[in-house]
């Protein structure tokens, strides 16, 4: 029994094929067997395969046991082999053969784990829906309204049950009627319960057919049937709570069969017509569909299709959240696919029945926006219905020239272009002309305009590659496209087609004549062969901003923007600094799941529409800072200024772009345009000395767009750190010439003139101050008894400088301007005490005119200042009144010079009282205090000795400070004559006295050990006694200790003491001996420091290498041996150490001791913690042991460093060496002296070998190290020893100083 198939279904390796009349058969898709698997009695009136194709579920009816006349609706589910599973008797259905209204519909849950069943009961003829499990067929639930009264869902139609996945909340979709008028899809949850509905808006004659849900379950596909017989699918689409009726596909003449999504592609159907014909759809979605019209108004009006409804927002007017809007426009049919006309304000509506309306904006009397429709008449011999994707191509006039595309007729056959032409735009009745058609060599997946251009478009075909339309002549033309493809085929595209404004000039402009980008199915976006991301939701491209804008998906969701010009000059391979451009110019987190709806172009905001449907309009910063640019150099300052105020953008970038420019011309149209005082005074308060566009700042200027806007001078040439300072004084001037010039009233800019003197660095407050009390005085007051300063004007003015400076430093300056009116009118609505000012200026306008000032000035602590007030009121014979009778305040002479002497002030005091020599002579005995004080010894002396009498306490107590001995015998000589020439006992008693003192004096703090600076100083002292003293004794005993040894030999034979000269021949004996012993101590000492040197300094090295240098250690006298290790010489051995991260370790130096400075103090130190039963025994304090040094660490290599550094005699030593070998020759002790001079050079002999074999080991060591790099890498475990310190160098130096050449020659050939 074969025919009324109804499901035919694929069950690998079979196709089930299922016939109302109750035949199963299977058939072998690869030969065509067919094999009658068995027959239901009774017919079959559903069946449905589950998901799985596992379960096989089937509505039947059987005989009754009781009575055999009657039959049982029965529900069996069946596996794949066709054997019974399950069988439940449900209530009796009414059969649908001869009643189309009874057909029963069975739909499987998406999981598998629930099947739902529609029909008819026979006893109360009322439609409902049951839900059985899949185990047992056990009954789930029923069909029941939301309410809580648990009735059942009534007038249901008997269209298909179709079950949503979880993209739909796993919702049953089923037909309802309501009223005699309305029909509706309603959905049932799995529990049974109804959720939600939507009307269908047709006429009640209409039947619906069918219910499909695509994969992802976004879709849902009605198929209806007219009254007239024309069947039609339309496809539904849910956002926001708000079902859409997205696009509807009419088949006059046919009826449809299926409907059928693909399994795994969502947005792939096929549509099966009763003449065994089926049609294949692809469709997709547009995140964007908005008219943008660029120029002054900047317009941006989104739609969105409904149905007959087109529903329009301007978004650059206001926001409005779909599924709400600002207004509609109804039409006869549903819309398929709007498309606009860029320059004539009109756009495109394609009907479902093929046909065209025109809709145009208009705008009335009163501004408001209106939008008329007009049918397009239309001649031509191609079907609409068949045309899509239609793209204006040309505007010329009234009339647009529009290519379409042709569907293919069958699956093997290609696509055609169609030339459409529509005239009278500017009538009320429009006309279409259909022309000719370009055959094209397969599917087109996307047809886009340029977004550059309105003339021409760009095909992008299935194949993947492209192909460019242009009109020639007025025909339309096509040609393969001179750009590369994109990698793989892209449903969402955009393209430049001129590319020269993002041109560099170089040879990356030959690699892309054009800039496509391009967005596949599977959210990979691509610019020509280059992927730019794995995961994009969405693309827009704004010609007006020059970025590239996509929202990324997955784990980091944000908003990126590509400046056009580098992403022209990418070159993936061009190292990381060229992968970093892909994160773009400052991208902006959004939600996840956010997709771009536009870029307004007259505005930096974007508009996103969120997974829940709602928009959001966001200001990105990319957009904010590249439009503020642009308008700053455009010089629209006003409109910047509003966009930097609102979004928190550093005001100093005004200046900072082209401060040249800024400076000279553009300040004035910033002052004309930013008309509100208060954005000045903020624009003044916000400036700072600092370049806010370098690279490390915060608003760094992108080189694309330096690129763009070129400066007027180098800004090299500009001191930014005098930026504030030549801003305010520019800007002042300005202000006062427009107010000069009548532009502004006068007084216009007082507030912002204020600004930039308290700005102004340093604070110029007293110039506030002048120019608040000249406009105060200019001003006419009603009553003259009132001071002018205390007038509103004047205190608001005042205010507001306090608001800049405090009052306390207002009130300071105005005591140092000497105007005490003003200083009164600061400190009168001031939070000072009138008891404390009021006195205080009553008292200083009650002084002298100078001596007031000299007190201001004394009480601002300007000094140089009083002290010259002070001495004109000295010199003017000031009365001064004094206080409770005391004079400790006057302007006497002996006032300045206790003024003089308490800051300073010498220079000063001289240069006033030049011309008063008895004045000038006691200042500069006092400098010469003052310096002995300061440790000036010298200075002191000259002071001193220029005084006229001379100063001779002073100059003696200098000359000893100093250890000028020459000069003080001189000076006590001098004084001597002067005051008693014949006194012959100084010479003989008190001289000999003053000589030891003075040569103690001199000999005093010497360093110990061997030096030339020594010798010098006990030679000094040797000859005060010997010349003041008459001490020969004394001063050979101090030549012998400096090992003066030649000179000391000379004095001693000079005054014939043969003891002496052999007291000299012995102590230089003595002192070769203990010298050798030091020369063998010092070589060995070099040998074992060497050795030890390059083992810690090879751990150091390693330290360094395998984690960087130690965050505690401090540098040395060395100058540090480790602040610059990261900076190797040979090579980069580790990426995470930088030269500025090593500088940050070791600049900042924290010391133990001043890191803690609480201390307990008390006279019972040790019991201050104990309570007073606890003061028996004393505790014994353990001795605090010295932290041991680490391996490697830079304490040790700094001790074996000064180690080397002791054993090296250096040029002081050996002039002493040599000097001790001349007198030990002198002196006839030739085989003590040769032995020193041997000893001498065998210590510098080995001290070499010791150095040179460290410095060789070293250099073989790093010679490996290079060897092994060339093969393992940089990242080898001994690469240690290529890291270079900056010790190294000096300790590979390191030697002793060399012996005179002459006395080298002396024992090479004469001894």
């Amino acid at each position: 029994p074969g025919g009324e198939w109804f499901n035919v279904s694929y069950n690998d390796p079979e196709i089930v094929c299922l016939s109302k009349n109750g035949a199963i058969v299977s058939v072998v898709p690869s030969s065509g067997e067919t094999e009658l698997v068995g027959v239901f009695d009774y017919g079959l009136e559903s069946a449905a395969w589950s998901p799985d194709g596992e379960v096989l579920i089937i509505v039947t009816a059987t005989d009754d046991d009781e009575d055999e006349t009657k039959q049982n609706s029965v529900l069996i589910s069946m596996n794949a082999q066709f054997e019974v599973l399950e069988e439940v008797t449900v209530p009796k259905i009414v059969t649908s053969k001869g009643n189309n209204d009874a057909q029963v519909s069975v739909a499987w849950r998406p999981d598998g784990s629930l099947c739902a069943v529609s029909s008819i009961d026979e006893e109360d003829n009322m439609r409902k829906v049951r839900i059985y499990k899949r185990e047992n067929l056990v009954m789930h639930a029923i069909g029941r309204a939301e309410d809580a009264s648990g009735s059942l869902v009534r007038n249901l139609q008997h269209a298909g049950l179709a079950w949503a996945s979880s993209g739909c909340s796993q919702v049953l979709a089923s037909v309802q009627r309501k009223g005699k008028k309305t029909q509706q899809i309603v959905f049932f949850e799995s529990n049974g319960l109804r959720h939600r509905e939507f009307a269908l808006r047709e006429l009640p004659t209409t039947s619906v057919t069918s219910l499909t849900w695509n994969v992802d379950s976004d879709l849902l596909a009605v198929g209806l049937r007219e009254e007239s017989g024309t069947d039609k699918v339309q496809l539904w689409h849910r956002k926001n709570y708000h079902w859409y009726l997205k696009r509807e596909l009419r088949y006059p003449g046919q009826q449809v069969v299926n409907i059928k999504f693909d399994a795994e592609k969502s947005s792939s159907f096929a549509v099966l017509l009763d003449s065994f014909e089926w049609k294949e759809y692809e469709v997709g979605w547009d995140p964007s569909t908005t008219w943008i019209h660029g120029g002054q108004d900047g317009q941006c009006v989104a739609f969105v299709t409904d149905g007959c409804s087109l529903n329009i927002t301007p978004i650059h007017k206001a926001l409005i959240p779909p599924p709400m809007f600002m207004s509609q426009t109804t039409l006869d049919m549903p819309i398929i696919e709007p498309f606009f006309c860029r320059q004539s304000g009109c756009m495109f509506a394609p009907m479902a029945d093929g046909s065209l309306v025109m809709i145009k904006q208009t705008v009335d009397e009163k501004g408001r926006v209106n939008y008329g429709t007009a049918k397009v008449q239309s001649k031509g011999d191609i079907s609409q219905l068949s045309l899509r994707s239609h793209v204006i191509v040309e505007e010329i006039a009234s009339s647009v020239r529009v290519a379409a595309i042709s569907c293919a007729e069958k699956n093997t056959g290609n696509e055609k272009l169609v030339e459409i032409s529509i005239s009278g735009l500017d009538t009320p009745e429009p006309s279409m002309e259909i022309g000719t058609s370009i055959q094209l060599e397969g599917r087109v997946l996307r047809m886009v305009n340029w977004a550059d251009t309105s003339n021409g478009c760009l095909l992008h075909m299935q194949d993947g590659s492209m192909v460019e339309c242009d009109v020639v002549d007025g025909a339309i033309t096509t040609s393969p496209s001179i750009s590369e493809p994109l990698l793989e085929p892209c449903p969402w595209i955009c393209a430049i087609k001129d590319v020269t404004p993002y041109s560099r000039g170089d040879e990356h402009d030959q690699l892309h004549p054009r800039l496509i980008f391009g967005l596949s199915s599977k959210s990979r976006l691509y610019f020509h062969d280059i992927m730019l991301t794995d995961s994009a939701s969405s693309l827009f491209l704004s010609t007006d901003h020059e970025f590239l804008c996509y929202a990324t998906a997955g784990s980091r969701c944000q908003v990126r923007f590509l400046n056009l010009y580098e992403i022209n000059g990418f070159d993936p391979f061009m190292g990381p600094d060229q992968a970093n451009l892909l994160e773009g110019y400052e991208p902006r987190n959004i939600e996840r799941g956010a997709k771009i709806v536009a870029i307004l172009p007259s505005s930096p905001s974007a508009v996103l529409q969120m997974p829940r449907g709602n928009l959001e309009g966001i200001f990105p910063r990319a957009l904010v800072l590249r439009y503020s640019m642009t308008t700053i150099f455009a010089g629209l300052y006003g409109e910047a200024f509003q966009v930097m105020r609102k979004h928190k953008v550093d005001l100093n970038l005004f200046v900072d772009l082209d401060p040249w420019a800024f400076l000279e011309s553009g300040i004035k149209d910033f002052l004309l345009q930013v008309s509100n005082i208060d954005h000045l005074n903020l624009f003044i308060a916000n400036l700072r000395d600092f370049d806010n566009t370098q690279a490390q700042a915060r608003f760094p200027v992108p080189d694309w767009f330096k690129r763009e806007h070129k400066e007027r001078k180098d800004r090299s040439s500009f001191d930014f750190t005098t930026k504030v300072s030549q801003v305010c004084r520019t800007g002042r001037s300005v202000m006062l010439k427009l107010e000069e010039d009548g532009e502004k009233p006068e007084g216009h800019f007082l507030l912002p003139v204020l600004s930039t003197f308290a700005k102004e660095n340093p604070p110029r407050l007293d110039d506030a101050l002048s120019l608040i009390k000249s406009n105060a005085l200019k001003v006419e007051t009603e009553t003259k008894k009132k001071n002018p300063l205390f007038a509103d004007a004047a205190q608001n003015s005042i205010h507001y400088l306090a608001f800049l400076a405090e009052y306390e430093l207002l009130f300071e300056t105005a005591l140092g301007m000497y105007d005490f009116e003003i200083a009164r009118a600061v400190a009168r609505n001031s939070q000072m005490d009138p008891k404390v000012y009021l006195p205080l200026l009553r008292r200083l306008n009650g002084l002298p005119q100078y001596f007031a000032r000299f007190e201001v000035d004394v009480r601002l602590k300007r000094y140089e200042t009083a002290l010259r007030n002070l001495y004109e009121s000295f010199s003017a014979n000031e009365e001064v009144p004094t206080t409770d009778g005391k004079e400790d305040k006057g302007n006497t002479f002996a006032n300045c010079l206790s003024l003089i002497n308490e800051h300073n002030l010498f220079k000063l005091g001289l240069e006033l009282f030049k011309n008063d020599g008895e004045k000038r002579n006691e200042i500069s005995i006092a400098l010469g205090e003052h310096l002995l004080k300061e440790g000036q010894f010298q200075t002191a002396l000259s002071v001193f000795l220029s005084t006229t009498p001379t100063c001779v306490e002073g100059a003696k107590r200098a000359a000893r400070a100093a250890k000028d001995w020459r000069c003080y015998f001189s000076i006590v000589h001098a004084e001597v004559e002067e005051t008693n020439p014949t006194a012959d006992e100084f010479r003989a008693e008190q001289r000999q006295q003053v000589a030891h003192e003075v040569a103690t004096e001199v000999i005093a703090g010497v360093e110990s050990g061997i030096s030339k600076k020594r010798m010098e100083f006990y030679a000094s002292a040797a000859r005060i006694l010997l010349d003041y003293g008459d001490d020969i004794l004394g001063g050979v005993d101090m030549l012998v200790k400096g090992a003066c040894w030649s000179e000391a030999y000379r004095v001693a034979t000079l005054h014939q003491r043969q003891d002496l000269t052999k007291k000299c021949t012995d102590a230089a004996i003595a002192y070769a001996y203990t010298t050798i012993e030091d020369f063998e101590d010092k070589s060995s000492s070099f040998a074992t420091a060497s050795e030890q040197y390059a083992t810690v300094l090879n751990l150091r090295k390693k330290n360094i290498f395998v984690a960087g240098p130690d965050m505690d250690d401090e540098q040395d006298e060395t100058g540090s041996l480790f602040s610059v290790a990261s900076q190797y010489s040979n090579m980069s051995l580790r990426s995470d150490m930088s030269g500025s991260s090593m500088a940050s370790n070791v600049s900042s130096v924290i010391s133990v001791k001043t890191a803690n400075t609480f201390s307990m103090t008390g006279d019972d130190g040790i019991n201050r913690h104990r309570s007073k039963f606890q003061k028996g025994k004393k505790k014994k304090q353990k001795k605090k042991r010295k932290p041991k040094r680490k391996p490697g660490s830079i304490e040790e290599l700094n001790g074996l460093v000064q180690t080397l550094r002791l054993c090296c005699p250096k040029d002081d030593y050996a002039f002493c060496i040599a000097e001790t070998l001349q007198f030990l020759i002198f002196a006839n002790q030739v085989p003590v002296a040769t032995e020193l001079f041997n000893c001498y050079q065998s210590m510098t002999k080995s001290i070499d070998e010791s150095r040179d074999k460290r410095v060789e080991a070293a250099a073989k060591e790093k010679s490996q190290a290079e060897q092994v790099t060339r093969v393992e890498g940089e990242q080898d475990d001994g690469n240690f020893v290529l890291i270079e310190l900056p010790i190294e160098k000096e300790m590979d130096d390191v030697s002793c100083a060399k012996l005179p050449e002459s006395l080298c020659k002396v024992f090479d050939y004469a001894l």
